[in-house]
């Protein structure tokens, strides 16, 4: 066992100096309920317990996205196999690597590995309790702060690895600070038959010739009216009653070129001097 020890914090300080530190932290608590039998010498054939974890794990844009590490801690209460029953505390710190699935968030499985240490009452035989511990799980993200997590877990606290430990433990995560996606905006769909620029539900005519003029209800505005038909607006006509028929000017009265107040069209003397009177 001790021969792993030096290895394996360096790997540990290795990898949690690396560009995965730098980003997103995530952080969560867990709480733990596990099935667990002890191999070797003393054996103890069943074991259930209860635990929890804090994991602090990192996500990036690199190869080190989603590394984390995490503190667990494990009490066993074990009956059968040769010792007849024990307590069994189980302590680990490990880094976590957890497995990038593209496009889904709420499935997350993972991978540790890492150094515990063992303790138990009654004192079992051997001087050694560290161990390696590694495991496999799975996080079930039922919200962005709340997850299921399931995994197998193994420890080996012999330097021949005779004593090991399995366990399967079932828990529940508070998360704080994980990623989660924006629900996507579907874009609404606007129908618009005769491309006035008003949608077809408001449109209350929407058959308009293409490249009508129209207004907010999607409609040709009718003209201005013009009581006298000249062409131009009454609003602008200067000569509101001009005879049907007679040529206008811009602000809507025939042309009287010597200013006579007698039209052009009906002068019989079309150069009058400005000034004298006329009979109409």
């Amino acid at each position: 066992m001790k021969r792993w020890l030096i290895p394996g914090v360096v790997f540990l300080l290795t990898l949690c100096s690396g560009p995965a530190f730098a980003a997103r932290p995530e952080i969560y608590l867990e709480a733990d309920g596990a099935l667990a039998r002890l191999t070797g010498s003393p054996r103890i054939d069943d074991a259930q317990g209860f635990g929890g974890r804090l994991g602090l794990l990192f996500h990036g844009n690199d190869f080190a996205d989603s590394l984390g590490v995490e503190l667990s801690a494990l009490r066993l209460d074990g009956e059968g196999g040769s010792l007849g029953s024990a307590d069994i505390d189980l302590y680990s710190a490990a880094l976590l690597y957890e497995i990038p699935i593209k496009d889904q968030h709420r499935w997350a499985p993972g991978i540790t590995l890492g150094l515990g240490w063992m303790r138990a009452d009654p004192d079992l035989p051997g001087e050694e309790t560290l161990a390696l511990a590694w495991g496999l799980g799975v996080r079930w993200f039922a919200t962005r702060n709340l997850a299921l997590r399931l995994d197998v877990r193994h420890w080996v606290t012999d330097d021949d690895g005779t004593r090991q430990i399995y366990a399967a433990t079932g828990g529940l995560q508070l998360v704080f600070g994980r990623p989660w996606p924006r629900p996507k905006r579907v874009a609404k769909e606007i129908s618009d038959r005769d491309r006035d620029g008003v949608e077809d539900e408001r449109d209350a005519c929407p058959d308009t010739p293409v490249g009508s003029r129209v207004d907010e209800r999607g409609c040709v505005p009718p003209p201005p009216p013009d009581s006298d038909g000249d062409g131009v607006p009454d609003a602008g006509d200067r000569c509101p009653g001009t005879p049907s028929g007679l040529q206008v000017n811009p602000g809507g009265c025939p042309p009287d070129g010597d200013g006579d107040g007698v039209y052009d069209v009906n002068d019989a003397c079309p150069d009058t001097p400005k000034g004298v009177p006329v009979r109409s």
